[in-house]
């Protein structure tokens, strides 16, 4: 019964508020006017954002309804005959049950049922020249439309937060984590064979970190997200060695049954089994190959496709924005939780992940285990995230929840880490190295480490002026015999000879190195 209720108040607000409304007056002062709910089930915010939300959808599809109404509204026999309204219900019923054939539903759907039928009201009542003589017609409409929503789709609508859902006062979150699944990595890290990139010693054990340990700080994370707010949702992606792929919600949820991310409570116990069994289904489909990479040490690779994995949350992202009405309200973030070494293959591709989430207001939070990462610090740094190497890995949980729970507001009221400097070095595309000094095609600005008649990437030829070649050819000759020279004076200081050489050997090899 109260779904019944809710569902008719929010239909006869918004039917009392468009044919009171010319089209000329659709305007922001307008939708708020006479906006009062009979019942505690729905609030005034709600009212209102649900007619923002179908008059937008009634200006976007205006073109659909007229081809529609027109084939209805127009027909001189229909209007004329006796059992007028009787047979325009038929063709709305048609209608209706056309839309939703597929048995897909979502937001953005119901709303333009309840725009159409709306407007199909007001041009009715258009052409009656009367709201009166329409008034049997609108109430059937009404009842017909909450009846239709109610028993068809009233589960639906409770299980995804009701309407209310569609207020778009309400502040909603989405969390984005990409952990670090590679199974190499983690067993080189387990047998303590992983080299700390500052001092190059083996770490020790007992700093060591498994990887169970790190998925349940990860899921206790999760969980403490979710339960900041209910409206805040959560997705957990896999980076493996070969492919990403979704850990929470479980691809099925989101592909065949079109649920929207902010469902209700799930029990820790229910999140910690999906995850584990699509991890279980993702290392079992990766069998093979990893037994063929072991057996063939010469190709064995630890890094991780974090790259796939922001690729799979952008796309998230965009699904949601497409989707759901209420996309406009959501914030948006990405936390990465990387164990292995940077890839220089994925230099290029990592980029345009960055830039991409960048125009998206995407905000990149990075978390490194155990090695720096000049990539994570590019990303965290270009999208206002944040950026921390944990220093002690046993005290992951403790750092998530202090650095990685608040959002973007609540920052600015909490005392954080400094930031360091940022490693802005780029890639070449030739080997996929970082280079601090390079060369760059005037054309395409492609960066590469030696010189190179030729660009590879968009075959363009680089000429030079002759004189130029011949001056650099004879400032490399002059370094050459004044490198020699300085050699045979040093020699005769016996105090200082050996580091002037050593400071000459290096300055010189330098400049002739950059001629070259």
């Amino acid at each position: 019964m109260t779904r019944y209720i809710t569902t008719f108040e929010i239909i006869k607000d918004y039917f009392t508020y468009r044919l009171n409304t010319a089209d000329d007056e659709k305007d922001c002062q307008s939708i708020t006017k006479n906006c009062k709910p009979e019942s505690k089930y729905v609030s005034q915010e709600t009212l209102i954002s649900i007619r923002k939300l179908a008059i937008k959808a009634e200006n976007d599809h205006r073109e659909s309804f007229d081809c529609y109404l027109n084939k209805i509204l127009f027909d001189t026999k229909i209007l004329l005959d006796e059992n007028c309204e009787t047979k325009i219900m038929n063709q709305v019923k048609d209608i209706t049950n056309m839309l939703f054939d597929d048995n897909c539903i979502n937001w953005g759907r119901l709303i333009i049922l309840l725009s159409f039928t709306t407007y199909l009201t007001f041009r009715y009542s258009c052409k009656v020249n009367s709201i009166n003589k329409a008034s049997s017609f609108v109430r059937k409409l009404m009842e017909y439309l909450t009846s239709f929503i109610t028993c068809k789709y009233g589960i639906w609508i409770e299980c995804n937060g009701g309407w209310k859902l569609l207020d778009m006062s309400l502040e909603r979150n989405l969390l984005i984590v990409v952990l670090d699944t590679n199974p190499i990595w983690w067993g080189l890290q387990n047998s303590g064979l992983i080299p700390n990139a500052q001092t190059n010693p083996k770490i020790p054990l007992q700093d060591n970190i498994t990887f169970n340990d790190c998925l349940s700080a990860v899921i206790g994370f999760l969980n403490a997200y979710k339960t900041m707010n209910q409206n805040n949702s959560v997705v957990l992606i896999a980076a493996h060695n070969t492919k990403a792929e979704y850990l929470y919600p479980s691809k099925p949820k989101i592909v065949e049954k079109n649920s929207s991310p902010w469902d209700k409570y799930e029990q820790i116990s229910d999140m910690y089994e999906i995850i584990r069994d699509n991890l279980k289904k993702l290392s079992n489909e990766q069998l093979s190959t990893l037994n063929s990479e072991v057996n063939n040490k010469d190709n064995l690779s630890n890094d991780s496709m974090i790259t796939s994995a922001m690729g799979l949350g952008l796309c998230y992202i965009n699904r949601i924005q497409k989707t759901y009405a209420f996309a406009d309200s959501v914030k948006y973030r990405f936390v990465i939780v990387k164990a292995s070494d940077d890839s220089s293959n994925q230099y290029m591709s990592f980029m345009n992940m960055i830039f991409s989430a960048e125009k998206s207001h995407v905000v990149i939070d990075s978390c490194a285990l155990l090695q720096e990462s000049s990539l994570l610090q590019q990303a965290s740094n270009l999208t206002n995230g944040v950026y921390f190497k944990i220093p002690q890995i046993n005290g992951l949980l403790s750092y998530l929840l202090w650095l990685y729970l608040p959002d973007e507001s609540t920052r600015k009221m909490l005392v954080y880490p400094p930031k360091t400097d940022v490693d802005y070095r780029a890639a070449c595309f030739c080997h996929h190295k970082l280079i601090d000094v390079g060369y760059v095609c005037s054309v395409c600005l492609s960066v590469f480490c030696s010189f190179t008649p030729i660009c590879t990437t968009c075959n363009c030829n680089f000429r030079f002026d002759v004189n130029m070649l011949k001056k650099a050819s004879s400032l490399k000759q002059g370094l050459m015999v004044n490198k020699l020279q300085y050699n045979q004076k040093s020699h005769s200081d016996p105090t200082n000879g050996n580091s002037n050489i050593e400071r000459m050997d290096t300055n010189s090899q330098d400049t002739i190195d950059m001629i070259d």
